[in-house]
């Protein structure tokens, strides 16, 4: 959809490009696509270990058993599987302390997503290779990072002034391993705007000594000495485009938004902006709740190059502030081939059509999500709005495209309708559906009990009271069996003394579920033993805030003369429910779009 942030890796910043004692540079290095070739290149390129020095350091004897293990890591290295690589190194390390190895697995960590125990495990190491190898430059570099965490500015300045003074030609890539542990690895920022000004001051002539102070001043939210250096760049290198990627990924991090803001904010005002920047300052205004700025800028952008992501953004917009007639208006001018994106706004839409009522709208979106869980989400919208226009030969069409796909014999594809239209209150269908077949499965189970329950909550009490005993027969050990006898007898006869002994039965099986505390808790309702039923339905209530459970509770407080309590008792129809799903799931859907869009959560 658009460009991603650049995140060059600890270890790539190590390398940048080859150097020389004098600063000549040609513009076409700064291009993004050179300078990352520059520091892939040069990385793979140049023997660390000699270069620093650490060949001149003792190599201690390897066991024989050991050689195996450090071949093996050799092997996973040089095909940069460094998850794997990184085990050999560690345990080497630890054992052995040869800088070398140190190193390696230092690295293997560099170019790993650094975890909590990674960055332990990567402290652990900088400090066991610096006791190891004290006086090579490698040491020297990572005592940077551990002076300025440390607040100690003096050692980091004469650490990093004598690596340059012994080697000018490797000082671009010394300021390259400068910044990245500045922006990723620097826990103390009270010295970090002195130290770059430093850089800046004395090796102002490299291009990396502003990489440095962008870096710095972002960590810090120095808007001011930021937005100079930036200018400078821009000035001085003007197809230099990393910096200022990493330094707009570093306040995004930081959370400081409002300069992230003045930061964007000259650059996307010219006309046709660059599509990330634009992004990004559009998402910063959302998420700093700066709607009516965001507003204006997007419309002023509807005319250029643009336009196709102004109108997907102002969409975004409106639907943040449940405006959505006007978030439909915008979205569907939107014209977009990316699958993933056209995926997400086919579900934005078709659950905001679905909110307003609009059902043959929704369902024409819903059908247009192709990709992966969304697809699974569209399919149970998809019945639900079939289901609200009475549609069931479609919710069958649904019904066995499912059963179809996952392999459901005839009985499988049978109970699946019926659990489905049984659960959506459709208890005549899923009677129907049963009753047609019980010849055939009355044997089974999960069938019988099926046709049970639908006979039940139909009114057919002797047809349910003979079924769910030839289930408990079939089935002695089960809990449902016993507990749906006991609420039918409680519920649809006046035989209180049987329903007990099947509820006590039902408990004595499965005591905390829910279902069970509630039937027995109705049983002694009943019975008129308020007192025992309360903490049953009480405690079936608090776990699930089942409807039924609830009219349970009200009942049972009502009896007591707690009608203080029970009208508490919050009931929440199925109609408000569906409601509450849907407009959960446009949030969802406008979170989903704006992280394709901008790459970046907007709340």
């Amino acid at each position: 959809m658009k460009q991603k942030l650049l995140m060059l890796s600890l270890s790539a910043f190590i390398w940048g490009c080859t150097s020389s004692s004098v600063p000549i540079y040609s513009g076409s290095e700064f291009k993004t696509e050179n300078y990352q070739k520059n520091v892939d290149n040069a990385l793979s390129g140049i023997d660390l270990l000699s270069d620093f020095e650490l060949s001149k350091t003792t190599i201690k004897q390897i066991s024989s058993d050991d050689i195996s293990n450090l071949v093996q890591g050799d092997l996973y290295y040089n095909q940069s599987d460094y998850v794997k690589a990184f085990p050999f190194y560690n345990q080497m390390s630890l054992k052995y302390k040869d800088p070398r190895i140190i190193y390696k697995a230092i690295m293997c960590l560099g170019h790993l997503n650094s975890t909590p125990e990674q960055v332990k495990n990567m402290n652990d190491l900088v400090q066991l290779l610096i006791q190891s190898a004290p006086n090579s430059k490698v040491a020297k570099l990572f005592q940077i990072k551990i002076a300025l965490n440390n607040n100690d500015i003096n050692l980091a300045k004469q650490n990093l002034n004598e690596l340059i003074n012994k080697n000018p030609n490797n000082t671009r890539e010394v300021l390259l391993f400068i910044s990245s542990i500045i922006s990723t690895d620097i826990s103390n920022y009270s010295s970090l705007n002195d130290f770059a000004l430093y850089i800046e001051k004395n090796y102002g002539g490299y291009p990396e000594a502003h990489l440095v102070a962008i870096l710095a001043y972002s960590v810090t939210n120095n808007e001011d000495l930021l937005s100079k250096q930036i200018n400078y760049i821009n000035a001085n290198y003007k197809q230099w485009s990393i910096p200022l990627y990493l330094s707009l990924d570093i306040l995004v991090r930081q959370k400081h938004i409002d300069t992230l803001i003045k930061i964007l904010e000259p650059i996307v005002v010219i006309p046709n902006p660059n599509k990330t920047l634009q992004s990004l300052y559009v998402a910063a205004l959302l998420n700093s709740s700066q709607n009516d700025k965001a507003k204006n800028y997007l419309n002023s952008q509807l005319n250029g190059e643009r336009h196709n992501d102004a109108l997907l953004d102002l969409g975004i917009l409106y639907s943040k502030n449940k405006d959505y007639s006007n978030a439909l208006i915008y979205f569907n001018q939107v014209t977009e081939s990316e699958l993933q994106l056209v995926t997400a706004l086919a579900l934005l839409k078709g659950s905001i059509y679905d909110y307003q009522g609009n059902t043959n709208l929704a369902i024409k979106e819903y059908k247009q999500v192709q990709i992966g869980s969304l697809v699974a989400i569209s399919q149970i919208m998809l019945l639900n709005a079939y289901l609200t226009l009475g549609d069931y030969q479609q919710i069958n069409i649904l019904l066995d495209k499912y059963a179809t796909k996952n392999k459901l014999n005839e009985l499988k594809t049978i109970l699946l309708k019926s659990s489905y239209y049984f659960g959506e209150g459709k208890y005549s269908i899923a009677y129907d559906m049963l009753k047609s077949k019980l010849s055939l499965y009355e044997q089974n189970s999960e069938y019988l009990y099926q046709y049970a329950a639908v006979s039940g909550i139909m009114g057919y009490t002797k047809d349910a009271i003979k079924l769910y005993n030839k289930f408990i027969k079939q089935n002695p050990e089960e809990a449902a069996g016993y507990n749906d006898l006991a609420y039918i007898y409680a519920k649809d006869t006046r035989d209180y003394k049987l329903a007990k002994k099947y509820a006590l039965k039902a408990y004595e099986i499965m005591p905390g579920d829910p279902n069970v505390l509630d039937t027995l808790g109705f049983v002694y309702y009943k019975l008129g033993d308020y007192n025992n039923a309360l903490p049953y339905i009480k405690t079936s209530y608090e776990f699930n805030h089942d409807p039924e459970s609830g009219k349970h509770l009200i009942a049972v407080y009502d009896a007591m003369n707690r009608h203080d309590l029970a009208s508490q008792i919050i009931i929440l129809d199925k109609a408000i429910m569906q409601h509450n799903v849907k407009e959960q799931l446009i949030r969802r859907a406008v979170s989903l779009v704006s992280y394709i869009q901008f790459g970046v959560e907007v709340k």
